[in-house]
């Protein structure tokens, strides 16, 4: 591991700027369990090994670790992760589940009037809203619930409180999705998310195409769709249909054999035209996929990312990606880049040279149209967030010109020595 990373890190120092500007947020990464048994995994080592493939986007997973609330020590543990993560220019993308709260499934299924609304999701909500309060200025992207519609147990319709999985029923999660938005942004008069440019992503759902099947989750997310009191009431509250901006999705698909960019396409068409047909047009969110290298074989894992990535990359309403994940977990588990003990497979390569051969961006050019203009300039506003404010929003990443965390009067400055003009193409060598 030491020798790949030590060259990684060599290629930043002898590339500089240039080297910079080709790290880029939409190959992130699963980095596995950020504190396990108390002890925090998601180290500054971790974060630098990370940090040094190129890659700038990070899923985090908030969870309880035993403890029964979200108490100081906790917290605490959690700011060291994050710090780690922004001494290291890595974005973060916020995970809030079932793994959040103390209780299980019994406690969040538990609707026995069926309207979705029970004090689980009070409880949840008020989670949320102390997270992504606390890290506002961190974290601009939370993706709320981890596959809603997986379960384990064949009699999961029948008894959902033991559905096993993730499985929350459609009703309770389209509350859950609701009353998180509503704490964040409108009880109170609150108005976190919009006032620190915070974006919601729903749980990414789980694809696959176990013993052949077409599962493309989206059966499950019409039925959320389906609760129309609720978004009706949301809407009526707020002026928005539905909570999210990105719609999060997971697929592993082609489990031990050459992935077919056709499946993922017909997978994909499905998911947008579930979603247009509810008026849902938010790009996706690809937060994992991956394929494990338990049985197959380890090229076999990098030339199905190779040929994931090439295809994801042309589609326009992918909005990032995350591969799962960072490192094996065990013997039977092995998604990672890495090996249990750390040495590097194959994929590693892979994810080095798409993080930094992705394409070139011109300095100050926002909506990537190859000229700098007042249209960019305008989104260039939106994005500006004063010294010393961090601005992590992913959509202000070419924003951030001066190559520190912010939007301020010197990235300005650089913004206006690449003005180029409407139609006029800029100079990627402008800053």
């Amino acid at each position: 591991m030491q020798r790949a990373i030590y060259w990684t890190l060599g290629l930043f120092m002898i590339c500089g700027w240039a080297g910079r500007t080709l790290a880029d947020e939409f190959h992130g990464i699963n980095a596995g369990a950020p504190i396990w048994d108390g002890v925090i995994q998601f180290t500054k080592e971790k974060a630098a090994a990370i940090a040094a493939t190129g890659c700038r986007a990070v899923r985090i997973n908030f969870r309880l670790d035993g403890h029964g609330s979200w108490d100081a020590d906790l917290l605490s543990q959690y700011d060291t992760v994050i710090q780690h993560a922004r001494n290291n220019h890595l974005v973060v993308l916020g995970l809030i589940c079932n793994e959040a709260r103390p209780v299980g499934q019994a406690h969040y299924n538990d609707d026995p009037d069926g309207d979705g609304l029970n004090a689980y999701v009070h409880d949840f909500a008020a989670t949320a809203l102390l997270l992504v309060d606390r890290y506002k200025s961190d974290i601009k992207r939370w993706e709320i619930w981890n596959e809603p519609g997986a379960w384990t147990n064949p009699n999961w319709a029948n008894d959902p409180r033991n559905a096993g999985g993730t499985y929350i029923l459609p009703a309770v999660y389209a509350n859950l999705l609701a009353e998180t938005y509503k704490q964040l942004n409108h009880y109170n008069g609150r108005t976190i998310l919009t006032t620190h440019g915070i974006k919601l992503v729903s749980g990414g759902l789980f694809a696959h195409d176990i013993g052949g099947s077409f599962s493309t989750g989206m059966d499950y997310m019409l039925r959320v769709y389906d609760q129309t009191a609720v978004w009706d009431a949301l809407e009526a509250a707020t002026g928005r249909r539905y909570p999210w901006d990105y719609f999060g999705y997971h697929f592993y698909l082609n489990a031990g054999e050459p992935v077919s960019t056709q499946e993922i396409g017909d997978y994909l068409n499905d998911v947008r035209t579930g979603q247009a047909a509810r008026g849902d047009h938010s790009p996706l969110l690809i937060t994992e996929f991956g394929w494990t290298t338990a049985g197959p074989s380890e090229s076999l894992q990098r030339d199905n990312m190779r040929e994931t990535y090439t295809f994801l990359e042309s589609r326009p309403f992918i909005a990032g990606t995350y591969w799962y994940q960072w490192q094996d977990e065990s013997p039977t588990v092995k998604y990672g880049l890495l090996r249990a003990d750390g040495t590097l497979k194959p994929a590693y390569d892979e994810f080095v040279l798409r993080n930094m051969t992705s394409p070139r961006r011109i300095p100050g050019d926002m909506d990537q149209d190859g000229d700098v203009d007042q249209v960019d300039f305008g989104l260039f506003q939106a994005c500006f967030s004063g010294f010393a404010y961090p601005q992590n929003d992913p959509a202000c990443a070419n924003a951030k010109l001066d190559g520190d965390h912010d939007v301020d009067a010197d990235d300005l400055k650089i913004f206006r020595r690449c003005m180029s003009g409407a139609n006029v193409p800029a100079d990627p060598d402008c800053a």
